[in-house]
């Protein structure tokens, strides 16, 4: 391998370019090492001085116009922050407020904060005419917050290094806490009150339950979220189950319950066939998931490619017909106010085009990478010769992703499809029946 840096006049070809390199790394690690002392302690210096270090304004607060360091209160925002303290106060939990605010049809503080441009949605799940649903860890955020009370409280957390973005939460003797800094919202005895109620409640036995190897991998098949484990103390099996998140949060979709022993007995018999067949046939195994991804993948590949010829031909028809406006608007054809208000817009569809059409060719891309898969996998099963039990390393290695379906009874008998989503091969439940 060889290395070279244009910049710094570095190529590992050249013996003497590299005597120096060890010293002009120590000298670029001091340097690094410099400006996170001076950023952080420029940061420590406004926090100490009560200035809002953090980027993000609280549910509640929104800029001042006059000063965008300066937090103001966002009435309509405060008003339901003033209520949920109420609430609580009554002896409401944090589950019950979050019902009740989807109840009343409020808006979750992620669509009022889109009204400023703070805040843009993620992943949506894949249910139709999704409602507007609060979750409990934004009450209970609200409730934490002492910004509410008018204060500033900044390094709640710090990053570790300086060469990775890892942050650790600091204890609250170590918190940068400047009173008055803004108006507030909840007065401070109804603060401590609330805060008062909330420590005692956190001084209950956790129990710590294992919630098995495949947690994090399993889906629901009809909302798209993740499913999630739930211990089960009181039946005669402890190993708990998994239950689709949608369902356990806010009570819509089905429960997609399967027992944990189940599902694992399901998924370790399937994954020592899948590899099995794999190690045994490996020439068979490849071609069978060449016809596979060949099958699945070239009608798609044909789509995105023909969109991607139309997109680049769009782009230099709006290049062309630029072009136009231009000699129209010099030689007096076209004004001035029309040229500009219709090249704004070519120029924003070109914007469009372009980011759809980069968002093709990593597409494109991505599937004709696809014919290694196979043998990708084959490589990944060689680490692990006789698999007998399932541990979360086997899983995380050979397993993309579960996918649960709802049980349902057929002929009398319960019925609940599981399909195992493998690393680099996808579902091969078809291909490999034996």
């Amino acid at each position: 391998m060889r290395f070279i840096a244009v910049y710094d006049n570095v190529d590992s070809t050249n013996t003497a370019d590299n005597d120096f390199t060890p010293f002009r790394n120590i000298i670029n690690e001091w340097y690094c090492r410099d400006i996170s002392k001076k950023v952080k302690a420029g940061m420590r210096a406004r926090a100490n001085s009560g200035e809002h270090i953090t980027g993000n304004v609280p549910y509640g607060y929104k800029r001042s116009e006059d000063d965008p360091k300066k937090w103001v209160v966002d009435e309509e925002a405060a008003e339901v922050v003033r209520e949920i303290y109420k609430l609580y106060m009554g002896g409401m939990t944090f589950k019950q407020i979050a019902e009740e605010m989807s109840r009343r049809k409020i808006d979750t503080p992620a669509k009022h904060m889109m009204q400023f441009g703070l805040y843009r949605y993620g992943r949506r799940l894949n249910l139709d005419e999704l409602p507007e649903l609060w979750h409990l860890g934004s009450i209970i955020m609200i409730i934490d917050r002492y910004e509410y009370a008018g204060h500033t409280v900044s390094y709640r957390r710090e990053k570790v290094s300086y060469k990775n973005k890892k942050s650790i939460q600091l204890p609250e003797s170590e918190w940068i806490i400047t009173r008055d800094t803004q108006e507030a919202i909840i007065d401070e005895e109804t603060w401590q009150t609330a805060h008062r109620i909330r420590e005692s409640g956190r001084h209950r036995k956790v129990n710590v339950y294992d919630k098995g190897p495949l947690n994090g991998l399993l889906y629901c098949d009809t909302c798209g979220n993740k499913l999630y484990f739930k211990p089960t103390p009181r039946l005669k099996s402890h190993s708990g189950c998994y239950m689709c998140g949608y369902h356990l949060h806010y009570n819509l979709c089905s429960t997609h319950y399967i027992r944990r022993d189940d599902l694992d007995t399901v998924v370790l018999t399937h994954l020592r066939k899948v590899t099995a067949f794999a190690q045994k046939h490996e020439d068979e195994f490849v071609k069978m998931v060449e016809r596979k991804t060949r099958r699945s993948g070239e009608d798609a590949l044909r789509k995105n490619e023909k969109e991607l010829a139309e997109g680049q031909a769009r782009l230099n028809e709006i290049d062309r017909i630029i072009n136009r406006l231009y000699e129209d608007k010099v030689v007096g054809d076209l004004s001035a106010e029309r040229f500009a208000k219709m090249l704004d817009g070519f120029e924003t569809e070109q914007t469009k085009i372009r980011t759809h059409c980069e968002q093709l060719r990593i597409a494109i891309a991505e599937d004709k990478e696809k014919t290694d898969s196979a043998e990708r996998f084959i490589k990944l099963v060689r680490q692990f010769t006789d698999i007998t039990e399932l541990t979360p390393e086997i899983a995380a290695t050979l397993i993309e992703k579960i996918i649960v379906g709802q049980a349902e009874k057929v002929d009398g008998q319960q019925r609940q499809e599981v399909r195992i989503i493998y690393n680099f091969i996808g579902d091969v439940s078809e291909e490999i029946t034996e």
